[in-house]
């Protein structure tokens, strides 16, 4: 009689995309990952013009998430654990510059320290319902 498996943990999106950083990006910055993003901004774009200030802060905060998560990865394997409240601070504070630069290019007004947070957790629900595909099983031994 054999056992079934047991299921594997949910491991979010961005805390996959943090363990394995470079593999994300480089999956991102590939011509096929560039042509799916493009094409679904595009559509949303296209469909939903005021849309386009939306997916800038998007792309870029969900970039800045995953380095902020990278790196609270790489610090864990030194011993050092980041709480939620200082990973989102870092976040934000990485973000901060750009966020500003998008709100100046589309004429948008200033958000509050509170916006900006209430924007970083909606991000990183987003992100973390993201689930990976699991990997293939491997064959069994012969």
């Amino acid at each position: 009689m054999s056992t079934a498996p047991a299921p594997a943990p949910h491991v979010s999106w961005i805390k996959k995309f943090g363990q394995d950083i470079v593999k994300g990006f480089e999956a991102l910055a590939s011509p096929k990952g560039q042509a799916v993003v493009a094409a679904g901004e595009a559509i949303a774009e296209t469909v939903f013009p005021a849309s386009a200030p939306i997916v800038a802060l998007v792309n870029i905060w969900m970039q800045r998430a995953a380095v902020v998560e990278g790196k609270a990865q790489a610090a864990i394997d030194l011993g050092v654990t980041a709480t939620g409240p200082q990973k989102a601070a870092a976040a934000i504070a990485a973000v901060t510059p750009d966020v500003e630069a998008i709100l100046q290019q589309y004429k948008l007004l200033p958000m509050t320290p509170a916006q900006m947070s209430a924007i970083n957790d909606a991000v990183l629900v987003i992100a973390n319902a993201l689930t990976p595909a699991p990997a293939p099983a491997a064959p069994p031994a012969a």
